[in-house]
């Protein structure tokens, strides 16, 4: 599963900006549906990025 997926293929992202603090993302695959709750914080010239798995919060 993991080494045949590709970002832009198999792992849509909603629409967000910078000013936001979350958005949703996907990782559709062969036998693999599932929906993220992704968090970002930038901070000093970094953005944070992290995912949640969506049913846990």
């Amino acid at each position: 599963l993991y080494g045949g997926l590709s970002f832009i293929k198999d792992i849509p992202i909603d629409a967000f900006t910078l000013k936001d603090t979350e958005t949703t993302g996907w990782i559709k695959a062969t036998d693999w549906n599932k929906k993220y709750r992704i968090l970002f914080e930038s901070f000093e010239g970094f953005t944070l990025v992290y995912a949640y798995p969506y049913n846990k919060y």
